[in-house]
């Protein structure tokens, strides 16, 4: 359970996507041109939800969906504004609108968290469109016959033997900082991360990165993809004085931002230690992240790469809309 925490922090409520109608004066949207078929369709569920004065869309060098998201944002008659991924991180005129929505589906990690962050930083709040996927990689039945095939407690042997399931990315893997440098040198260092079936992400973080104190946030689902994460945080925390291993809902913001601030307020307030983030899990998680390096002083924020992607192995098939409304907990 989580103990009490006294940090204000940003609100977050869960809509239906039906709130959002209505919502045309002065809202901006912000998607990706993405190649996931859920992609398009969340752009579809969206632009006809609401009619927003300008769409600001992400294009990467995969075309994707370009021309049919393109058309959805034209036919909406609002103002389109393509912004290559390369030049975000170095473009200043992004505009807010009183209302913004940012539909992270097809959204990469590091865009999640930039322009959430950004936008809570500049308004008062913004709301975050997420399109489930019908399947995602490695599918489950892949993960449940690795595990079910294993019966040593070796757990790195176990990781090796997912390569064979794993094939949506590829190292080698590279660690990028999402923040301004802001730690003191003199100071422990803690970490605060997330576990998935990806598992390379979170133990090249950790094997790159010096830490004091970490702790690793699990899903409570009960289920292979739950089981492998769970041994990837294993190995992570093995061999450190201080590490912890936390289970929480990693499907809700609001469960994740309460755990976030939990760590913060023991490690950072009280205790003085460097606070830093790693992005190693789902795009939900990336975003409680962003609102709340949105609202507090965190020395660092990783992001952890991998150097190829199989475009053929990210997700299939198109799950539900959810809309999180976040509120701005800056005074």
């Amino acid at each position: 359970l989580l103990k009490d925490v006294h940090l204000p922090l940003p609100a977050i409520e869960e809509l239906d996507l039906t709130q959002l109608e209505g919502s045309s004066i002065d809202t901006v949207v912000m998607l990706a041109l993405g190649f996931e078929e859920r992609t398009k369709a969340s752009a579809a569920r969206l632009l006809a939800a609401i009619r927003p004065r300008h769409v600001v869309a992400l294009r990467y060098p995969e075309p994707g969906h370009s021309n049919d998201i393109l058309q959805l944002a034209e036919e909406s008659g609002a103002d389109v504004s393509i912004i290559d991924y390369a030049d975000l991180f170095n473009c200043g005129s992004i505009s807010f609108g009183k209302r913004t929505v940012i539909d992270i589906t097809g959204l990469a990690k590091p865009a999640i968290f930039q322009l959430v962050r950004e936008a809570l930083i500049r308004s008062k709040g913004v709301d975050v469109a997420y399109t489930a996927a019908e399947h995602y990689f490695p599918l489950e039945a892949d993960l449940d016959e690795v595990v079910n095939a294993f019966t040593s407690d070796n757990y790195h042997q176990l990781l090796l033997s997912l390569k064979g399931v794993l094939t949506g990315e590829g190292g080698p893997y590279r660690c990028t900082p999402q923040l301004p440098d802001d730690s003191d040198g003199t100071r422990l260092r803690g970490l605060l991360a997330f576990a998935s079936p990806k598992h390379e992400r979170l133990i090249q973080l950790v094997e790159e990165r010096d830490y004091d104190l970490i702790e690793v946030m699990v899903s409570d689902k009960q289920n292979s993809r739950t089981k492998i994460a769970q041994i990837a945080a294993e190995v992570a925390v093995r061999g450190q004085d201080s590490g912890n291993i936390r289970t929480c809902n990693t499907s809700d913001p609001a469960a994740v931002l309460q755990a976030l601030a939990e760590r913060y307020e023991a490690w950072s307030i009280r205790d003085g230690l460097n606070f830093e983030i790693g992005l190693t899990g789902n795009k939900i998680q990336t975003v409680a992240a962003a609102a709340f390096c949105a609202s507090y002083r965190v020395n660092q924020a990783w992001y952890v790469s991998p150097t190829a992607f199989d475009r053929q192995r990210f997700t299939t098939g198109v799950g539900d809309t959810r809309i999180f409304r976040i509120h701005s907990a800056r005074l």
